[in-house]
């Protein structure tokens, strides 16, 4: 049997690249202007955020930055860890041709909001990720997970914060002194916890006495931000509506496949394509947008949800790019997701099927999910003293894996080729699989594309299929081979 088979070597890469900018200037106040209780003078620490900072968090660069202290050098591409794939010419004797290692020239402009230059002295980190013991994911009406790892001022202007963003005001005179660190944390621990207030990433100014302490903030917000944040619910309300009584993991891949079937992975043209309203207005988004949807539909789904940020990372866990993700609770345990990395589109993958959904990263456990991505183990600005340390649960438990579900994960090159002989048989054309560690997974990809067994099954199968693409993910430990 004469063959063509189209196979072309292919390293997804993101193209990201970190561009950090913060305008501080102190402005001295006229008698008229603003003035603290007591009558001092106030100064205006400002910080507004440019259009072009208001990127992706995938989209990020430089040199390898130390996760912890965020301290970066000059902006360069950064590679994504996502999967690769395979196309290109091939001889009927195996799978041959000329590998291509193609990047796509960067089309987006980075931001890093936490990455900055200092360190406090006094700070103590600890290493990425913080993963504790005894996991609290509870949390009240406005509260949010990351509200309970703030102090005192820092609590109480989050509630400040809180109230303004739901009077809609634009403007919070806080109820007490807050440091600056404070205010930093408390705008941080906030816009995490609160993606339908999606506005509130765009800029924020904030006053503070001769002493240090913000006093005032404001916020650049949009005419009706009472009405675009009741759209926002609304639409999340009626995307989930119908799902409420199923199962809580039905929910999150149900949340997980609209995500990806309803939005374009895009870091240009898009107002929104830092958060939640990119993909449920505009449906185009980067990963803090997949990232803050998919947490204000599991909160409106009655799933609870965080977002998680941090590094994605080469296979070797070099430094790829910056990146966001979440993590669910589902029966009490804990899960992994990665909406962006399940998207196809991102990266540039061509699947054959138009429908293809990567499974890869849904309800993932820390292995081998934290071998990709590295939580930042400060969240918030490291140029600030003060910026706080967050914690997550460990999510050790495997078995709601999407392959572990479906019956295809393996050990060994062997299984691997028996499933996809009986996929085929089945009538299938696209079929997936995962290896449960990183010798199965290494020894099945060189036994089906360097030693012949994909050319052996398409031999065996006469003249039924004619072409063959594959996909492979080290990251994930995973393959996609589809035939037509």
């Amino acid at each position: 049997m004469i063959l063509t088979m189209k196979t072309r070597d292919k390293h997804l890469k993101v193209l990201l690249k970190l561009s950090v900018i913060f305008c501080l200037a102190a402005l001295a106040l006229t008698a008229c202007g603003d003035s603290a209780a007591d009558g001092t003078a106030l100064s205006s620490v400002i910080e507004k955020i440019p259009e072009e900072e208001l990127d992706a968090w995938d989209s990020a660069g430089g040199t390898s930055a130390d996760p912890v202290s965020g301290d970066t050098g000059s902006s360069l591409p950064a590679d994504s860890a996502g999967p690769e794939d395979h196309t290109g010419e091939a001889e009927s004797a195996g799978l041959s041709g000329t590998d291509k290692d193609q990047s796509p020239e960067p089309d987006e402009k980075a931001d890093d909001p936490e990455s900055t230059t200092a360190e406090s002295a006094e700070e103590t980190v600890s290493p990425s990720p913080f993963i504790e013991t005894v996991p609290r994911h509870d949390y009240s009406a406005g509260h949010g997970y990351y509200y309970r790892f703030l102090g005192s001022a820092a609590a109480a202007a989050y509630d400040d914060i809180y109230y303004s963003c739901e009077n809609s005001t634009g403007e919070v005179n806080f109820t007490v002194l807050i440091p600056e660190s404070d205010f930093y944390n408390a705008w941080d621990a906030f816009r995490y916890d609160h993606p339908e207030y999606f506005w509130i990433r765009n800029s924020r100014q904030g006053y503070s006495d001769s002493l240090g302490n913000v006093v005032k903030a404001e916020f650049n917000i949009p005419e009706d931000a009472a009405g675009l944040s009741a759209g926002l619910i609304r639409t999340a309300d009626g995307i989930v509506s119908g799902i409420l009584s199923l199962s809580e993991r039905d929910r999150v891949r149900y949340i997980y496949e609209w995500i990806i079937n309803s939005t374009s992975y895009s870091a240009t043209g898009n107002d929104y394509g830092q958060c939640a309203a990119g993909v449920l207005f505009d449906h185009r988004a980067v990963c803090a947008g997949y990232a803050d949807a998919f947490k204000l539909l599991c909160d409106r789904a009655g799933i609870k949800c965080i977002t998680v940020v941090g590094d994605a990372l080469n296979d070797d866990g070099s430094f790829r790019g910056r990146h966001a993700w979440n993590q669910v609770q589902i029966g009490g345990a804990y899960y992994w997701v990665d909406t962006t990395w399940g998207d196809p589109q991102f990266g540039g993958n061509t699947h054959w099927d138009p429908s293809f959904i990567d499974y890869s990263f849904l309800c993932i456990s820390d292995d081998p999910f934290l071998a990709s991505h590295r939580i930042d183990s400060m969240l918030g600005r490291s140029s600030v003293p003060g910026h706080f340390a967050a914690s997550y649960a460990g999510c050790s438990d495997p078995s709601l894996d999407e392959y572990t579900l479906r019956g295809c994960l393996f050990n060994s090159a062997e299984e691997v080729m028996s499933y996809i002989m009986a996929g085929i048989a089945g009538g299938q054309n696209n079929i997936s699989v995962k290896l449960a560690g990183d010798a199965g997974y290494r020894q099945t990809v060189a036994a089906l594309f360097d030693g012949g067994g994909i050319q052996q099954i398409l031999d065996s199968l006469g003249p039924v299929f004619t072409e063959c693409q594959y996909f492979t993910s080290p990251v994930s430990r995973t393959l996609t081979v589809e035939f037509r």
